[in-house]
């Protein structure tokens, strides 16, 4: 997470535990402190900068992380390892 670190511990380690296909990006702009985007389908998930109750909005980003666990990049991926051994 190099774009920055947010101020709730339960954001900023919900942020830190995203798989390698998201790109957090902190744009620091009124309310909204960035965004999480999946790489894969280009969806996005707001993070608040003072969310009402920090607990449940890590739980919205790792609900927006199961989500966008897309098939078929498991299955690119599981392939990759195969053929690299």
């Amino acid at each position: 997470m190099a774009a920055g670190r947010h101020s709730k511990k339960e954001v900023a380690e919900a942020l830190r535990g995203l798989p390698d296909h998201f790109i957090v990006v902190a744009t620091d702009a009124g309310h909204r402190w960035g965004y999480v985007e999946c790489t894969v389908c280009g969806d996005r998930l707001s993070i608040w900068s003072t969310p009402r109750s920090p607990g449940n909005h890590a739980k919205d980003i790792a609900r927006f992380a199961a989500r966008h666990e897309h098939p078929e990049r498991k299955k690119k991926t599981e392939q990759e390892k195969e053929g690299g051994s």
